[in-house]
């Protein structure tokens, strides 16, 4: 267990600009698989986006859509 860390990790960094649409975050995460992302703006880290967090987001959009509808109908 004598490895540095850079020999098990990965050498290109999957990330996220800070100014990336909720499609192309969910599109990112689809396609590569993770569930975690970090979020860049000008090359430093600003935060870290999670599936789980994209998921309570858009939960919570399509909820108050569909309280919306229901009321206008």
């Amino acid at each position: 267990m004598h490895l540095n860390i850079l020999e098990i990790g990965t050498k290109k960094a999957i990330t996220i600009d800070a100014d990336a649409s909720i499609q192309e975050v969910c599109k990112l995460l689809g396609e590569s698989g993770v569930k975690k992302v970090p979020v860049v703006s000008d090359n430093k880290v600003v935060g870290i986006l999670l599936r789980s967090a994209i998921i309570n987001y858009l939960e919570k959009q399509y909820l108050e859509q569909a309280k919306t509808t229901h009321q206008a109908g």
